[in-house]
């Protein structure tokens, strides 16, 4: 039973599942920085002078949510600390950076 449970967090932390139950935390979301500077919050772009106001949204459902910062690793670390401040200014308080999980694509088809 823990080992599902570990797995589930896992999935809510990358923002593939979000089942909940009574008491656990909310799910996990993760905020893409792309090589050329674009932001993503749960997979949906978000533009750079509206990032706050979505930290701010996702606070207000739940300080408790997990968020997972994902740069390229051609964005400076200076430009990921200022996310993650801003992350924790809007009062999100799990804030971490690293690397999502990566979906492998479908094998291709021989013919």
């Amino acid at each position: 039973m823990r080992g599902m449970r570990i797995l589930a967090i896992a999935l809510c932390c990358i923002g593939l599942v979000g089942v909940a139950h009574a008491g656990d935390p909310p799910p996990g979301i993760v905020v893409s920085i792309t090589r050329d500077g674009k932001i993503f919050v749960a997979g949906r772009e978000v533009a750079d002078d509206q990032l706050d106001a979505r930290f701010h949204e996702l606070a207000a459902t739940s300080k408790d949510r997990r968020i997972l910062i994902d740069a390229d690793k051609a964005i400076e670390r200076k430009r990921v600390d200022a996310i993650v401040a801003r992350a924790k200014a809007a009062g999100l308080t799990h804030v971490t950076i690293g690397q999502a999980p990566r979906v492998a694509p479908p094998p291709r088809a021989s013919h």
